[in-house]
């Protein structure tokens, strides 16, 4: 069972995890909106942009110790 500090801990830590995810939303729509009109190569970038930062917020879960 998880004690208070664990869980302020991985609160924190999911907090942090979602602020990049957000700044990297706003990154995509600014790269986006520059590329006029976008093509596919910009549309591979965001993906990959966004895919990398998305992608700790679920492997390894929060809390794993990845044993």
């Amino acid at each position: 069972m998880a004690t208070g500090l664990q869980i302020a801990l991985l609160a924190g830590a999911l907090h942090d995890r979602l602020y990049e995810l957000e700044a990297a939303i706003e990154d995509v729509e600014r790269d986006l909106a520059a590329a006029d009109p976008p093509g596919k190569r910009d549309y591979r970038e965001a993906l990959d942009w966004l895919l990398a930062v998305a992608r700790p917020l679920t492997s390894p879960r929060l809390g794993e110790t990845g044993r």
